[in-house]
Parts: structure tokens; sequence; C-alpha cells
């Protein structure tokens, strides 16, 4: 599944006058993500101060995550905290020692607390133990509060409905299928699994940020889930198409291009179920039609002489088949340009 997030958003020169800063004469700069608010402190160093910094040292097994800052500056406007980080030295094989790490978090001094990651999103090891963390607050800064978590995100279970809405759809989905003349137990069924696509506060334990419900089920589970979604669409179930185009614009990997593969034959082979249910899916047009993307050279001329016929014989589907096409033209221009980068992102 893809993260898709990033807290670095550029560098900026720091005054070489800075005793962190004279460390180098260039340091990344970073900007608060909300996502890694609240930090619940569960790491609680020994804090001292020297040279215009502040130290705070760690247990030698700690591992730092996050870090959330709080402070006020005269103007309450936004400062430059600089910092360095400081690796603890490997006590196993193969003992890598990872130095240290500088820049500058950019904090608004407000008094509220300004969180980020820490880790291979951020650039700074966030994964590893930290020996010492050091901050240096600008002048005139008053109440400056900094709180550790060794959590890769506050873990909130109390809104996200798994794993219950995953056993209730392993319940109706079965009810379904030895009811399969019940059009009402099926749609129970869909109706669940619509309800595990949006992001709720789902995480894993390595999620940063919240997650579709469906990532936390297990990859046989899904792939079950994904089969009766795609038994229904193949069956002409309008309300099936849509759930399934909603789990495919929000899959990525192997699901994906299952999908994907299963999506081209509903789009070459059901051509008028498509259009009759264009606008319950035309949200996620890019997604649904990138299925283009894994088939050979001019398939995508062919599926727009597919549709072309369909609107000649029925005017009505003109304007949908108009879209259809320059989507599908969209497309196939950002293949030809992303051909040394076979990856799905663009498409969702």
């Amino acid at each position: 599944m893809r993260i898709l997030f990033s807290i670095l958003l550029g560098s900026l020169l720091i005054a070489p006058s800075s005793p962190i800063a004279a460390q180098t004469a260039e340091a990344k700069v970073y900007s608060p993500n909300q996502s890694a608010c609240p930090v619940t402190p569960d790491l609680f160093p020994t804090q001292t101060k020297a040279g215009g910094s502040t130290s705070y040292v760690f247990s030698a097994n700690d591992i730092v995550r996050r870090i959330a800052i709080s402070l006020v500056s005269p103007n309450r406007g936004e400062v430059n905290v600089n910092f360095v980080w400081v690796a603890a030295r490997a006590a196993q094989p193969p003992y890598i020692n990872w130095g240290e790490q500088s820049g500058a978090f950019r904090i608004r001094a407000d008094g509220n607390p300004n969180c980020f990651f820490l880790g291979q999103h951020a650039d700074i090891p966030g994964n590893i133990p930290c020996r010492e963390f050091r901050l240096e607050f600008p002048s005139g800064i008053t109440d400056p509060k900094v709180g550790f978590s060794s959590k890769p995100s506050e873990i909130v279970m109390k809104t996200c409905p798994m794993p219950e809405l995953g056993k209730a759809i392993n319940i109706a989905i079965e009810d379904s299928r030895l009811n399969f003349q019940n059009d009402e137990k099926t749609t129970y069924a869909l109706q669940l699994l619509e309800k595990a696509i949006p992001r709720y506060d789902c995480r894993r334990n390595y999620d940063y940020e919240p997650i579709p419900a469906w990532w936390m089920a297990d990859y046989q589970v899904i792939d079950d889930w994904i089969d009766f979604i795609r038994h229904e669409v193949l069956a002409h179930n309008d309300y099936a198409l849509k759930v399934f185009v909603e789990f495919l614009a929000t899959s990525d990997g192997y699901i994906a291009e299952g999908m994907l593969s299963e999506i081209w034959r509903v789009l070459i082979g059901h051509p008028l179920y498509v259009l009759k249910n264009w606008e319950s899916i035309r949200e996620f047009r890019k997604a649904f039609l990138g299925s283009v993307y894994f088939q050979e050279p001019g398939s995508g001329d062919e599926l727009i002489s597919v549709y072309r016929k369909i609107a000649e014989e029925n005017p009505k589907y003109t304007p949908t088949v108009d879209e259809i096409a320059e989507t599908v033209k969209e497309l196939l221009k950002e293949i030809r340009n992303s051909e040394n980068d076979r990856s799905l992102a663009y498409l969702f």
C-alpha cells in the first residue's frame, strides 16, 4: 500500500554563528506534519543546557520516531529551531555508526504543538537508537516545551471500524453466497464493503497516517472480498461496479494490478454496462481507465473505437464517450512520458 505524505519542504542557509549550524553551512528545513500529532511522550531524556543549545540525552536503546515542540516568540510568527540528531553506536554487528544529522524545524511560535516525524520520510534516522537530540531555540523564546515519542503514530482505534467490520463483511459475504438469489443479502454485503473504503483512524504498527479500513485485513481476506465484488460486477450488478472502482482507487501494488486486469475485461467486453453506470464511477475515471496501462500497444485506440461505435448507434452516450476517449488519450500520453517509471502513482 502506498503511503502518501512527506514533510520535507526544502532547504535554507543557517547563520554560521549558530553553534548547531556551524556543523554544516546548509541544512534542511522541515515543516510540521499535522498527522504526527498528537504526541504523547513516552521517552523522557535527561535535559541539559550548554553553549546556547538544549541537549536531550536518551537511554542506550531509545528510538525517537516523533517529536512535538511548542513555544512562543515575541511576534508569535514562524521561527526555525535548529537541531542535531546524534545516533547511538550500534551495540550489535554490523556496528553501524550513523553519526549526526542536522537541520531545522519550522515552528509556528504561538504556543501550540508542532509535530514532526523522524525516519526515512524525514531524512532523519528514526528507526535506530538516538543518543542525543540538541535543539537551539532563537532568542526571545519563552516557555519552550518538547516531547518525544517512540511510536510511529498515536494508534487511536476507537473510531476505526476494524476488525469488527471485517468480521461482519465475511459473514455477509458468506450469507450472500449461500443465498445467491437474494439480492438484498448481496446489497448488504456490498454496503459493508463500501464502509471499509474511507480513511479512518486505522493504522498498522508502521503507518504514519490514517488508512482505508480495508487495509487492516490480511491479504487472503482482501483477495476474497475483491473476488466477491468482481463476481457481482461480471453479473452486471450496478452497485458492485461502483464499489469495485472505489476499492481500485484506494489500492496499489499487486491488488491494483489484478483489479485493473479485471476492469479491462469489463471495459472491452461490457461497454454498455460501463456507459450506463458512468456517473457513479466518473470521479475515479483515471484509475478506472488506467487499465489501458497494462495492455498491448494499440489497445487504447481499440477501446476508443468500441465506444465510438456505441455512440454512433446511441447518440445519448456521445458526451460520455467523448470524456472516456479524452481520458484514455491523456493516459496514453502519460504512459509514453513515463516509460521508465512503471508505477501506478499517477493513476490515483
